[in-house]
């Protein structure tokens, strides 16, 4: 990454101001959110750091596209403006400002964005679609994948919110969720869940129904391309995963499934029904159609993000990771509670700041280079690669998952690897990009 000294010290000037002044004590610190931009190329577009500290109140809306909210047949929405990329997007966004409102928010309160898209040249127009909605900076961040297929024929963007606002008064963990906001299809389903007090947060690599095998290199699936068994397995195994950490399913805040094949919303809802009530789970939640995902003969990975109460007292900055039973290098969850400080970075990959992809072909010297950006990148937050909680991984071709563990196994050494999530997708913003980091990161405050 080519950014000038300079402009590095002035960021690294800039990110001290979250830290407390001597003798205030962390867990009094007022909240703050502030956006930096480091490529110059994404000035004016997106921030490539938004940092979140003090008390908050964070509020998650489900991915959203151009579903007509005012269709009436379950899960199978009208789509507004088919073949229309410029107002599908500006209609999702219309939607989540309206979502966001209910919670006494806004899209000027949104730190980070994640889209997808059903294909990559639209890329343009999203650029001019996110700056005739957010106006002026602070910016969020922004991760942009190619995917396969959305939930619903004829949407071309769906888009996945994280917002925060100031949470002066109140310590009591508490979590609220909004139904039947704008989904008149959608009965029952949280639309917008706001998480407030003091609580911990636990990211969850992506949850498997695979078993560790041959095969190029590349693990195998339990019960191969049989999507219900599949994802009624992964159900379960988020329950155990919830249950292990003190809570339950209603401790999750988003959730997003990636699917192979031509899975639809109806066919998770019926997975769904096959289980017991008490462990259906719904949240915020995007359903995503990718080519391939990182075990073969798999259909169904489930990314999830959990908050549940602080179990001290909310005052100690604490972080723990839990090891992945199949693989003790990479943490299955890593948990932080206390004052703590979210750094979400922008997605990165192996581009250079004129937007030409290094390493042409080569996954192994991008994967490199896409860790050695993010390191850089929270340097500038006083922050490092010891302070990621959580990768969401964008590859275009599963079959580089040995190459990624060797990166990733050089990057962390010996210490233990962050939360992750591998998904395979059609393809990434920048033509010849073979992978993108979606990062996540906490400090103390």
């Amino acid at each position: 990454m080519k950014t000038g000294i300079g402009s590095l010290a002035l960021l690294a000037a800039l990110g001290s101001l979250l830290w407390p002044l001597p003798g205030a004590r962390a867990d009094d610190a007022g909240f703050s959110r502030r956006s930096f931009h480091v490529v110059p190329a994404h000035q004016g577009h997106f921030a490539d750091i938004v940092t979140i500290a003090g008390r908050s109140r964070t509020i998650f809306v489900w991915g959203v596209g151009a579903e007509d909210e005012d269709s009436t047949t379950q899960y199978a929405p009208q789509v507004r403006f088919r073949g229309e990329f410029a107002k599908q997007c500006d209609y999702a966004f219309d939607k989540i400002g309206r979502m966001l409102a209910t919670r006494g928010a806004g899209l000027a309160d949104i730190a980070m964005l994640r889209v997808y898209l059903t294909d990559a040249r639209n890329v343009g127009d999203l650029h001019k679609c996110i700056d005739n909605r957010f106006g002026d900076p602070p910016r969020p961040t922004l991760t942009i994948a190619n995917i396969s297929q959305l939930a619903h024929a004829g949407m071309m963007v769906e888009i996945e919110a994280t917002a925060a606002i100031a949470n002066p008064d109140s310590e009591t963990f508490a979590i609220v969720r909004n139904k039947e906001t704008l989904g008149k299809w959608n009965v029952g389903a949280t639309e917008v869940l706001e998480v407030s007090g003091r609580d911990n947060t636990t990211y969850v690599s992506g949850l498997h129904a695979i078993q560790e095998g041959a095969g190029q290199g590349l693990p195998i699936a339990m019960f191969p391309q049989d999507f219900v068994s599949q994802c009624g397995y992964v159900q379960k195994k988020m329950k155990a995963e919830m249950q292990a950490l003190g809570g339950s399913n209603d401790n999750v805040v988003r959730s997003t499934t990636f699917v192979t094949g031509d899975v639809r919303q109806l066919d998770s809802a019926k997975c769904r029904a096959q289980l017991p009530k008490e462990d259906v789970v719904r949240v915020p939640g995007t359903l995503l159609n990718v080519p391939q995902l990182s075990a073969l003969g798999e259909t169904f990975t489930y990314d999830i993000l959990a908050m549940m109460p602080d179990p001290g007292d909310g005052r100690n900055f604490a972080r723990k990771s839990r090891a992945d039973e199949t693989n003790p290098g990479v943490a299955a969850t890593v948990t932080v509670s206390g004052p703590r400080r979210t750094l979400y970075l922008s997605g990165v990959g192996a581009a250079s700041d004129d937007g030409t992809v290094q390493f042409a072909g080569d996954f192994l010297a991008q994967c490199r280079a896409s860790l050695r950006k993010a390191e850089t990148l929270l340097s500038t937050q006083s922050a490092a690669l010891a302070d990621i909680a959580k990768l969401l991984v964008f590859v275009t071709d599963s079959r580089y998952l040995p190459d990624y563990r060797r990166c990733m196994a050089e990057t962390f050494g010996t210490q233990m690897q962050p939360a992750q999530t591998f998904v395979n997708v059609a393809r990434l913003p920048t033509p010849g990009m073979l992978v993108q980091v979606d990062v996540t990161a906490v400090t103390p405050q």
